[in-house]
């Protein structure tokens, strides 16, 4: 039976062999039915035996290709976000914004995988290290020097996820009172600081897809399924690192071994991101305050 699935890299897709009770049944036949189940219904009714229902099939008929429920959602998140890093070069500012658009886009189309993304740690074995790559070359083209590197990639993936998987995550309505306040409360300050009112939605959007996204991100829930299996393919992904494929990456992978989004087995309670936090709340303090200020300056 196959071992857990983590680490695709936007590889051509592999081809399956089918069982003999179950002709044609293959790796993709399985991910295509379980992104149209995640579609059609509410994520917590997903299961493997719905899954195989869909297909036809016994429930062990699926194992023979993708071993666990985890691995299934891991395949659904790498098929969804298939190919969103765009191309080099461009200049980093375009790069990034494209990078954020797609990633918008690829969630607009399937959004009940959003509160999948980010959330469990089961969606790093996702890890498309051509988009890490990608990531810290632009990071390094912006002259982000290198001791700041992991952070900067840090803030671009909690910025990519926090506000589309916020956008596309229904909110508890149990909890509508105590964000009521809390909502009250960010309008005010940002009325204190001299945001425009036709900007005051954006900017409190903003602000708490940057509260939520960092840290929901970092203390991601870590998988049950096959927890130990899990995390061995994610150490054997970052030993796989290759210089001549991805050679930034190469060059820094120490650093960014279980200390960067994606590149982890271990969420924020065992392996803190003190040093990206910090980084990433600056950086949105700083950003946002240009935008809040920019009418005033044009207008001046």
């Amino acid at each position: 039976m196959s071992h857990a699935v983590v680490g695709r890299q936007r590889r051509a897709p592999r081809k399956s062999t089918p069982q003999p009770d179950q002709p044609g049944l293959t790796r993709e036949a399985i991910v295509a039915a379980a992104i149209r189940l995640i579609d059609a219904t509410e994520l917590e009714s997903f299961s493997m035996r719905n899954l195989a229902k869909e297909l036809g099939v016994y429930p062990t008929a699926i194992y023979w290709h993708i071993p666990s429920r985890s691995a299934v959602i891991a395949e659904v998140i790498s098929e969804v976000l298939r190919d969103i890093a765009p191309a080099l070069p461009l200049d980093w500012k375009t790069w990034l914004k494209c990078l954020f658009r797609n990633f918008r886009e690829a969630i607009r189309q399937h959004p009940n995988v959003a509160p999948l993304i980010g959330v469990q740690l089961i969606s790093n074995a996702s890890v498309d290290l051509d988009m890490i790559e990608r990531i810290l070359a632009v990071l390094t083209q912006a002259g982000c020097p290198p001791e700041q590197l992991r952070s900067a990639c840090n803030a671009v993936i909690v910025t990519a996820v926090g506000l589309t998987t916020q956008e596309f995550t229904v909110a508890p309505k149990e909890e509508a009172a105590e964000w009521a306040i809390g909502m009250r409360r960010i309008l005010t300050v940002l009325t204190q600081a001299g945001c425009p009112l036709e900007r005051l939605r954006a900017a409190y959007n903003a602000v708490v897809a940057a509260m939520v996204g960092f840290t929901t991100q970092e203390f991601a829930m870590v998988p049950k399924e096959k927890a130990a299996e899990w995390a061995i393919g994610m150490h054997s992904v970052v030993a796989s690192v290759e210089a001549d494929h991805h050679p930034i990456l190469a060059r820094n992978i120490d650093g960014l071994a279980n200390k960067s989004f994606i590149l982890r087995w271990q969420n924020g309670a065992e392996a803190p991101m003190d040093d990206s936090f910090e980084l990433f709340i600056d950086a949105f303090i700083t950003g946002l305050e240009t935008v809040i200020d920019r009418p005033r300056q044009t207008s001046s």
